[in-house]
């Protein structure tokens, strides 16, 4: 419970609601760090998975060292720190650039800064397997699958067993949301991929709207006028909604992941905004088996909290 800057917060906190239950995982000035038995100074950046939960927390007065911990193995441990040791590169440390997380399934993807004090920082991509950290994608070798270049810029993983979703982009700007569903690193979707439904390709992805369910995963995509939500289903790509669609009496002028993660199941959750001005978040039904183009018609509302849009 922050803005988001840990220089401007006076208190913040990580708590659950549950059953009708407000429960305090931790707070600030209240914590004690397990690694370095000094009290926290802040938190954010929570996650929440099978009613256990991760965050990230700082434990230094300038905000500078940051860690992440989690209690899905129990009591709060540490998870990475400045100062663990960094896998698959031993001459790197982790930086105060410390870093971005995801939690699904309990296991916690995180995107870090690393350093070898000579070049630029770079950008390392691991999960949490089993209590141990294990490397996804970097900048420092990892190829991309759409242009054989290496890696340029990465985005936090969404990590489901041992397989795995995030958005990349290489030093020309061609970005992507890549998986090594199948058995090797390969693109869902990049800006050379034609728009499920339209002529024209994808212009973008949100840099953390994605999510992975088995075989399934559910990204964010943009195209020249407008964005939709996309799946990917057993290699078939398919539109979920997208800007110009009429739906639920209306037209729909833009479309985003409702939450993380935002498929379960048959399900889906997205944030539907309209051309009259007004705006829902839908739970969406994916007909089963999906093995077709999914049409809107196949779609069941399950429910509407109507809002007013906080977005143009």
């Amino acid at each position: 419970m922050d803005d988001g800057d840990p220089n401007t917060d006076t208190s913040a906190a990580v708590y659950t609601f549950n059953g009708g239950t407000l429960t305090l995982h931790a707070a600030n000035d209240i914590t004690i760090d397990p690694d370095t038995g000094l009290v926290m100074q802040e938190l954010d950046e929570p996650g929440l998975s099978s009613g256990n939960i991760a965050f990230r927390g700082y434990s230094d007065d300038n905000f500078n060292n940051s860690s992440i911990y989690t209690n899905a193995t129990g009591p709060f441990t540490t998870v990475v720190t400045r100062n663990t040791p960094v896998p698959g590169f031993p001459t790197y440390t982790f930086t105060s650039s410390c870093c971005d997380l995801t939690f699904n399934d309990d296991l916690i993807g995180i995107e870090i800064r690393i350093s070898d004090g000579v070049n630029d920082e770079k950008i390392l991509l691991l999960s949490t397997t089993s209590g141990t950290l294990t490397p996804i994608a970097n900048t420092i070798n990892t190829l991309s699958p759409s242009s054989g270049l290496v890696f340029d810029g990465l985005d936090v993983p969404v990590p489901d067993g041992a397989n795995y979703v995030f958005q990349g982009g290489d030093p020309n700007d061609l970005n992507g949301v890549y998986t090594n569903l199948g058995g090797s690193l390969r693109v869902v979707a990049d800006e050379n991929t034609t728009v499920p439904g339209r002529v024209d390709t994808f212009t973008g992805f949100d840099g953390d709207a994605y999510s992975l369910e088995g075989s399934r995963i559910l990204f964010e995509g943009s195209f020249a006028s407008g964005r939709g939500a996309y799946l990917e289903d057993n290699g078939t790509l398919l539109k979920i909604l997208a800007t110009g669609d009429t739906f639920d009496g209306k037209l729909v002028s833009g479309v985003d992941l409702a939450m993380e993660p935002a498929i379960s199941g048959n399900k889906v959750a997205v944030d539907v905004s309209f051309d009259d001005g007004s705006a829902g978040i839908y739970v969406l039904i994916i007909p089963e088996p999906c093995t077709g183009i999914l049409a809107l018609l196949g779609l069941v509302m399950l429910g509407i909290c109507r809002r007013q849009p906080s977005r143009v």
